[in-house]
Order: structure tokens, then C-alpha cells, then sequence
């Protein structure tokens, strides 16, 4: 079975594995852990003869020997399966829970410190996961960590049919840029994150239009490339000429919140976003800075504000509207889809409102 996950889990798109925190995971240990201050680096390659390799034998492992396979923190297996590892040496008991299911996976203890366990016919698509161990909610290190629900979070993504679309391709790309910029509404400094198609620095005369994405509640500014995948989606609908070329814009949406206070200033963000961040946008970007080259989406956090949302759009005329939806104060795309409220119906909604806006 090791095998078969091990090869199954070689086949999987990239844009299924990364993470904020590594692009590939390594699923190394280092084989002598208290000198992993200086081991703990896979371009280092010490050379036959050298103290490194002249190290005694320790735990069964020969010497010069730096690092050692680790499981990973989840494998497809056949017929819909997932085996699942966690690393919580010491516990007593570890179990994992998602939203999905009706009670918690408990999993047994396969080696010193792992424990592992195996989910039959799971649904294709994204899952997060909460671990516990004895009872306390832990992050499984071995897993992808994302942010959601205003906290670090483990996930894992099945592949299923039809999700290639934002997978990692063969095809041109764009780059994603971190942008650092002085809010006079707030009055402190923001990060935008900047999405630029393909083209961008090849033809410097081109304007762009420019979509401002937003994230959903208790996500970050990060989401939508990490968990959302956005920019793989982007590229490969650009080379699929399924859509026209844009920048993409993803800002916090979270402002105006002093410690101690319960509700979003939904005025505040948006006061924010136009009168700090597309001036700046425009400035520094080759961008249609007008109305017409100017669009809107965001997740259930900006719909839940949609009156005073629509309310400024309207006053400050800033936002393209699509013709469909003149009446919507959001301007969504409205995209019915069966399952819970995560980021497959996400990528796939952002598909369906990106086409819409170049048809």
C-alpha cells in the first residue's frame, strides 16, 4: 500500500501539494536532530571525507547519512482513499475531524511519534482538517497550512474531474507581485497582492483592466492564491483565450478594527480600497483606470455587506456593472453548485464570473 500511494501521489498536479510554506514538500527528517540548526538545508552536500561524514552510527542509520524519508502527511490511495499521517510524538491519542463528517477519525500509532490512518470513498476536492491530539487542537506539520477561520489550518485536495483548470500547466504565466502601500483612511501601511498576466512585461504599451478579488471571512489576503489558486486559473483561461488578460488585485479585508471591537467597518474597507488602493494600483500600474476597466468580486464576507457595498459602488462610480446584473449591488455572477461552501464552488464560481466579464 506504501507503494501505491507513493506512486499515486507522484502523479498529482503541483497546484495540489503546495503551500504557503514550500512549493514541494520535502518529506525529509534530518537523521541527527540536534544539529538540525545546520542540517536542516537540502543545498547543502557535504563531501566524502569531511566531519559530517565521519559521524558514528545513530539509531540504525549509517554514518555521513544527513536526512531520512518521512511520511507524508496524506496519500491517495485507490478507489477514493486517503491514508492520512500526523506527527504528535508523545500523545496519547490523536484524531482528526473535518466539516463533513459526523465524528472524528481516530488514528493509531505506526511508529515512534506518527500516527496514521485510512478514509474510504473521501469526495474529490478541497478538505480542511482540524488534528487533536489528547484533546487539544494541533497542526499537523506534515500537511499543506493555509489560513482560514482567523487561524492556521491544515488542508489537503483529492483530484476529481474537471478540476484541471486551475492546475499547474504547461503554459505562459503570470507573475504574482507583493505590494506594500500607505493607507491615509487607516492610517497605517497595507499589502495588496498583485496578480499580472503573461503579457504584462512583454508589451509595455498594453493597459490592463483589473479585477480587486476579495477573500472570504476569517481568510486573508493570502487565500486566494494559495487555497484559491488563482493565478493558475488566470493563466491557463488566458491561454485557453477563454478570457482577456487582467490584473488581478487582492487586498485584507478586514479594516478599521480596533482591538476589542465586534463587527467589520464595512466603510472603512471600502473607503480604503478607493481611495488608497487603486490610486496606487493606477499609479504604479499599466491599468484602464476608469469605470469601464474596473471590476469587483468577492466571497461571502464582501457579499455580506452588499447594501453598503452596492451603496458606495454606486455613489463613487468606480466599478464596471455587468448588463445581467445592473440590479445586483455586488455585481455577482450568481453560480449554483452542490456542496458545502468551499473553495471548489469558490474556483469554480471565479471561473464563471472572470468569462462572464469578457463576454
Amino acid at each position: 500500500m506504501r507503494e501505491e500511494g507513493f506512486e499515486m501521489q507522484n502523479t498529482m498536479n503541483q497546484a495540489l501539494t503546495q503551500s504557503p510554506l514550500y512549493f514541494d514538500p520535502d518529506n525529509k527528517d534530518v537523521c541527527f536532530p540536534e544539529l538540525m540548526p545546520i542540517f536542516h538545508n537540502r543545498f547543502l552536500s557535504f563531501p566524502a571525507g569531511s566531519q559530517f561524514d565521519r559521524f558514528p552510527e545513530i539509531e540504525g542509520r549509517m554514518p555521513g547519512e544527513v536526512y531520512s524519508d518521512r511520511p507524508a502527511g496524506f496519500e491517495i490511495l485507490k478507489d477514493s482513499a486517503v491514508r492520512l499521517t500526523c506527527y504528535a510524538p508523545g500523545a496519547k491519542r490523536v484524531t482528526v475531524m473535518e466539516k463533513e463528517w459526523k465524528e472524528p477519525l481516530p488514528l493509531q500509532e505506526c511508529k515512534e511519534g506518527y500516527w496514521t490512518g485510512e478514509i474510504a470513498k473521501i469526495r474529490p476536492g478541497f478538505h480542511y482538517q482540524d488534528y487533536y491530539a489528547d484533546g487539544n487542537q494541533i497542526l499537523n506539520l506534515l500537511m499543506p497550512i493555509g489560513y482560514s477561520d482567523f487561524r492556521p489550518v491544515n488542508y489537503y485536495e483529492v483530484p476529481g474531474q474537471g478540476d484541471d483548470f486551475f492546475y499547474l500547466k504547461d503554459v505562459p504565466h503570470g507573475t504574482i507581485h507583493m505590494e506594500h502601500y500607505f493607507s491615509n483612511v487607516l492610517g497605517e501601511e497595507r499589502v495588496c497582492y498583485v496578480y499580472t498576466p503573461p503579457s504584462y512585461r512583454k508589451d509595455l504599451t498594453r493597459r490592463y483592466p483589473v479585477l480587486y478579488l476579495q477573500h472570504g471571512f476569517g481568510e486573508s489576503e493570502t487565500a486566494w492564491i494559495w487555497q484559491g489558486k488563482v493565478n493558475y486559473i488566470a493563466d491557463n483561461l488566458f491561454h485557453e483565450k477563454d478570457i482577456d488578460e487582467a490584473v488581478i488585485v487582492m487586498n485584507n479585508g478586514y479594516a478599521g478594527n480596533p482591538f476589542g471591537s465586534q463587527q467589520n467597518r464595512w466603510t472603512g474597507f471600502l473607503e480604503m480600497l478607493v481611495q488608497d488602493c487603486i490610486p496606487f494600483i493606477d499609479r504604479k500600474y499599466r491599468t484602464v483606470s476608469n469605470k469601464q476597466g474596473r471590476a469587483v468580486a468577492g466571497d461571502a464576507m464582501l457579499c455580506h455587506g452588499a447594501s453598503v457595498c452596492g451603496a458606495c459602488f454606486d455613489r463613487m462610480r468606480i466599478f464596471n456593472i455587468l448588463p445581467e446584473c445592473e440590479d445586483d449591488a455586488l455585481h455577482r455572477q450568481s453560480v449554483k453548485a452542490d456542496g458545502i461552501h468551499e473553495w471548489d464552488i469558490k474556483r469554480n464560481g471565479l471561473k464563471h464570473f472572470l468569462t462572464a466579464l469578457s463576454s
